[in-house]
């Protein structure tokens, strides 16, 4: 007998709900739902993070979501090696990740994904870009204000990818939605952008006393 009161059951039991009777929507909801929950945990040790490398974190990323269950790979042959690659049955996500060193170092990361690795068939519309904002040179809202407002626009006037809108995640607001025309496959596809700010510099007393601590 099923056991609906046991967490672990019941996320099995929507996992393979999803690929028997669900959509490709479903999926990728879930599947932002549960990347949000990786992100807010790995947020609460940023310190952990704040000098990490790029393969560092995307691994942490990548194995969180091994262990719930999903069909990730890291390093996945698609035309290239994609940094993330998700499979649940028929369905496909794919994401690249990029550290937030400059704006043009994540537009390269987005034209990667885009006319490398995913090919935006069916089943597979919807991928991701990580972006991973460490330390003291940038913050978050300061940098996707950057990414968002100035370097899309000079990606949609370029005609390299054609953007037909890019607005707040409605599952995470700091995330962003970017609705396209796929330049391979010519489908409709959805680009979520996900930002991740590791930054720790404490200004209490304990952290001040603190060995573990060091400021950039």
């Amino acid at each position: 007998m099923f056991n609906f009161s046991d967490p672990k059951a019941l996320y099995n039991f929507m996992l393979n709900g999803v690929v028997e009777y669900g959509t490709y929507e479903d999926f990728v909801k879930i599947l932002y739902t549960q990347i949000d929950e990786i992100v807010s945990d790995m947020i609460s040790t940023s310190e952990d993070f704040v000098d990490a490398s790029e393969d560092y974190i995307s691994n942490k990323i990548c194995s969180s979501l091994v262990d719930r269950k999903f069909n990730a790979v890291r390093e996945a042959n698609e035309n290239g090696n994609a940094d993330i690659r998700i499979k649940l049955g028929s369905y496909k996500w794919i994401a690249e990740a990029k550290r937030a060193t400059a704006v043009t170092n994540v537009r390269e990361g987005l034209l990667q994904l885009l006319t490398r690795y995913a090919k935006g068939e069916g089943n597979a519309t919807s991928g991701g870009l990580f972006i991973y904002i460490q330390g003291d040179d940038e913050r978050e809202g300061v940098f996707m204000k950057k990414w968002i407002d100035t370097e899309l626009p000079k990606i949609k006037e370029s005609k390299v990818i054609e953007i037909i809108s890019t607005s707040p995640c409605d599952l995470k607001p700091t995330c962003y939605i970017s609705k396209l025309i796929h330049p391979d496959s010519k489908n409709g596809y959805s680009l979520r952008h996900i930002p991740i700010g590791f930054f720790h510099n404490p200004k209490d007393k304990s952290a001040r006393n603190s060995k573990k601590h060091t400021t950039n």
